[in-house]
């Protein structure tokens, strides 16, 4: 959870502050449950959901898309710049095939933030896979995941 130095009061202007603490909290957490939502889809063999790798990567792009500022109905990072090269770093230290084939060497910030955010996608859908298989209990998971989504959320707002 952010701490409340890492939040700002309301401001001028009456759309979501993605560099508010909560605001980013928040957009992870939707897409931890989209990731969820995508995944029962298709371990139910449910109609729209037979190539769940790509509705994950369209869900991860349009997170990416909000972290860009390609969403008018958020006011963008004023750091989007530094934050692309950290999120970058993540993605060359993770060493994810999938992520790496997301971005190139001289992407932009809809690239590298897909990269990105799909291996916070990654982290919930193993989650799944260990409460599923018993490897871990839903609490342990919930645990690891509110720590990595603190990371993540953390290297967005240039805290980490």
């Amino acid at each position: 959870m952010p701490s409340k130095q890492q939040t700002f009061p309301p401001s001028h202007t009456s759309r979501p502050m993605l560099a508010d603490a909560n605001v980013m909290d928040g957009l992870f957490r939707k897409l931890g449950a989209d990731v969820l939502r995508i995944k029962a889809g298709f371990d139910a063999g449910k109609p729209g959901f037979q190539n769940a790798k790509e509705l994950l990567i369209d869900e991860c792009r349009k997170l990416a898309r909000i972290l860009a500022g390609g969403d008018p109905a958020f006011e963008p990072l004023p750091w989007a710049d530094w934050v692309r090269w950290q999120m970058r770093m993540v993605v060359r230290v993770a060493h994810d095939p999938d992520a790496d084939e997301l971005m190139d060497v001289n992407t932009d910030m809809e690239r590298v933030g897909a990269a990105f955010v799909l291996l916070w996608a990654k982290a919930v859908m193993a989650g799944a896979d260990d409460v599923a298989s018993g490897r871990a209990s839903e609490a342990e998971v919930k645990e690891r995941l509110d720590g990595f989504r603190g990371h993540f959320v953390g290297t967005v707002l240039g805290l980490e």
